[in-house]
């Protein structure tokens, strides 16, 4: 099954998550997607399966319950893993480039904290 180099990255990765608070305005927003989503499967206008995922994947960063649910999902369709990696890893990349437009200055931030 697993070896142990896997274990001890999987159990770093728990603790990890474990020792980190949980953020509650994402948590605010997963729900939002959530109950979109929700209405999406009865509205023809939106995506109702598409804004489910989105749910899913905002909050289970925070909620256990939601990140099992998400990695039985993942586990019965790799192709779907394969996605969410490619779109995280995405995601990572684009958020340092546009830092500044999406309001954070880290100059700024560096002269409040200093004094300066």
């Amino acid at each position: 099954m697993c070896d142990d180099a896997q274990r001890a990255r999987l159990r770093a990765i728990r603790d990890r998550i474990r020792r980190r608070p949980p953020n509650y305005w994402r948590i605010a927003g997963g729900s939002v997607l959530a109950v979109l989503g929700i209405a999406g499967l009865v509205l023809p206008v939106l995506q109702g399966g598409l804004l489910l995922m989105l749910a899913l994947l905002v909050l289970s960063a925070d909620i256990r319950v939601a990140r099992w649910v998400r990695l039985k999902i993942e586990r019965r369709y790799p192709v779907l893993r394969r996605a969410v990696r490619r779109g995280r890893s995405w995601f990572q990349r684009w958020i340092p480039a546009h830092r500044r437009r999406l309001g954070h200055n880290p100059r700024e931030v560096q002269q409040v904290e200093h004094g300066g």
